[in-house]
């Protein structure tokens, strides 16, 4: 689970011009399955948007920065015996992205196409587990740029007090992922693990459903979304690590989940204006 919270103020021009900025945080729950262990991430963002609203066709665009913060605790389990290891570290996302489209239709109900194009670059900071031992384990940075674009449909009603709204969407991701995560043993630190990264596949769908209304004076927006389609596989290769499996969960890349088949989702903050 995933929740998330932004809120922002905007200033137009009277012609259909529109600028704004927004604050906002999130957190996410993970667990990595198997009794293997879990983590937290929590992140803080901050950005602007631009935009351009005409009748029927529209086009914006937004930057942000967001501060991350993970805790994980890792499981080991040697036969009865369980060792539990803990960490924390701090990240950062940076992220830039366009959209636009164009809607049908002259009464409450509206629709048309959209599309759009998302660009990050992640980077979480190396860090030692706690409790030393033969299975504590340190990691080291990690970096991950992405880019993604997007192309679908989106449909919305105005009831009056409120406005339901639903998007659909096919996204591609253009750059690679990353084909190792490394990580050492704190007792032999010059043995280093290369751990295969998890691969997802680089075409899904996004969909997105919600509604916005009036709160006190202030326009909100409440909604869920989620990906389908971006099953994930482990990557085919030699990897340097000792026969003896220590690590008993992939390492978490930065912006991946790897426990669950989807990444980390910093879109939800970037998404500010979408109509």
């Amino acid at each position: 689970m995933a929740p998330a919270g932004l809120f922002g103020l905007d200033w137009s021009s009277g012609t259909g011009l529109i600028a704004g900025g927004f604050l906002g945080y999130g957190r996410l729950d993970a667990d990595f399955g198997g009794n293997r262990g879990d983590y937290r991430q929590s992140d803080t963002s901050f950005g602007g948007f631009l935009g351009w609203y005409g009748e029927r066709s529209w086009v914006n665009a937004q930057a942000s920065y967001t501060t991350l913060d993970y805790d994980v605790t890792r499981d080991v389990r040697m036969g009865v015996a369980m060792r539990r290891h803990e960490g924390s570290t701090d990240g950062s996302n940076t992220s830039f992205g366009v959209n636009g489209g164009y809607e049908f239709g002259a009464s409450a109900l509206r629709h048309g196409p959209v599309a759009g194009l998302l660009w990050q670059a992640i980077d979480v900071d190396g860090f030692a587990e706690d409790k030393l031992s033969t299975t504590a384990l340190a990691y080291s940075d990690q970096s991950v740029d992405s880019l993604v674009g997007s192309l679908g449909w989106q449909a919305r009603y105005d009831a009056g007090s409120w406005e339901p709204y639903v998007r659909a969407t096919w996204d591609h991701e253009f750059e690679d992922g990353q084909e190792e995560v490394f990580a050492r043993l704190q007792t032999l630190p010059d043995l280093e693990y290369a751990v295969p990264g998890v691969d997802f596949d680089d075409d899904f769908g996004t969909l997105v459903l919600g509604a916005r209304f009036d709160v006190l004076g202030f326009a909100a927006d409440l909604g869920a979304r989620t990906t389908v389609g971006q099953g994930r596989c482990q990557r085919h290769r030699r990897v340097r690590q000792p026969r003896r499996q220590l690590l008993s969960a992939p390492v978490p890349a930065a912006g991946v989940a790897p426990p669950a088949c989807g990444r980390i989702d910093f879109r939800s903050r970037a998404g500010v204006v979408q109509w």
